[in-house]
Formats: structure tokens, sequence, C-alpha cells
């Protein structure tokens, strides 16, 4: 009888482990889903906004191809800004960014935007903040080094 117990017990477990591993699979999707809705609503919202502000829409979601070099080999590399716009003839990149993301006090945003920046070769890059319907103009300066 001891047999059939330990036999069951491992049945329902197997069954539990797999629908738990499902369940977690179907609780990642949702997830993915409901970022992707909102990050589709904020980039509606920060194009109404930017288009209020007499920015003009040239591109959205465009990839820029770029490359570095590790060890003397060459790799590439690309980048997807969310937006490419232009106001009073200048161009610049512009990311849409929600909550702690929006704040150029997060790293991971300053340094998104630090890479847009140096391969872009633009000025400035604008980071809208659709939460607080912001636009921000953002500038990296470089220290001289000193001699």
């Amino acid at each position: 009888m001891l047999n059939f117990n330990v036999i069951i017990i491992v049945i329902v477990s197997i069954f539990l482990v797999f629908f738990g591993w499902k369940l977690r699979k179907i609780y990642k999707r949702i997830v993915f889903f409901i970022l992707k809705r909102h990050a589709k609503k904020s980039e509606k919202e920060a194009i109404v906004l930017l288009k209020k502000h007499n920015f003009d829409i040239i591109d959205e979601q465009f990839k820029v191809n770029h490359y570095l070099y590790e060890n003397n080999k060459k790799k590439s590399f690309s980048f997807r800004p969310d937006l490419l716009v232009q106001k009073n003839g200048v161009e610049y990149f512009a990311e849409i960014k929600s909550g702690q993301a929006s704040y150029i006090e997060n790293i991971n945003t300053r340094r998104q935007l630090l890479e847009y920046f140096i391969y872009s070769k633009k000025k400035s890059i604008i980071l809208v903040d659709t939460e607080n319907s912001i636009i921000k103009k953002i500038d990296f300066v470089f220290a001289k080094e000193s001699s």
C-alpha cells in the first residue's frame, strides 16, 4: 500500500509542477500584453502632446544601425528610438517614458538617452513623460579634460 501512496504523490507532484509552469507562462503573457498595451497608449499620448507643442513626427520605432570595436573586431548593433521628431528645423530623437523611467535621474533612462545622443549626433534628445504630460529637452555636457 505504501508504494501506491508514493506513486500517487509523485503523479500529483508532477501534475502540480506542470500546472504551475503553465500558469507562470500564462501570467507572463498577460503581463506582457498589459505592458504592451500601456506602451501603445503612452505612445499615442506622447504624439498628441508633441504635436500640441509644434513638433512634427517624422518617423516611429525606426531602427538605427551602428557598430563598435571589441578587441579590434567590428561588432554591429542597433537600437530603436520611439520617435524621430522635428521642431523649428531641428531633428530630435524622442523617447517616451512613464513612471520612474520618465525621470532623468533613472540610470537606465539616462544611459539609453546618452546612447541616442552619442550615436545620433543630435545636439539634444527629447524625453516625453506621458504620465505628467511633460516634454523634456535633454542636453548632455562633457567636461573638458584637464591638462
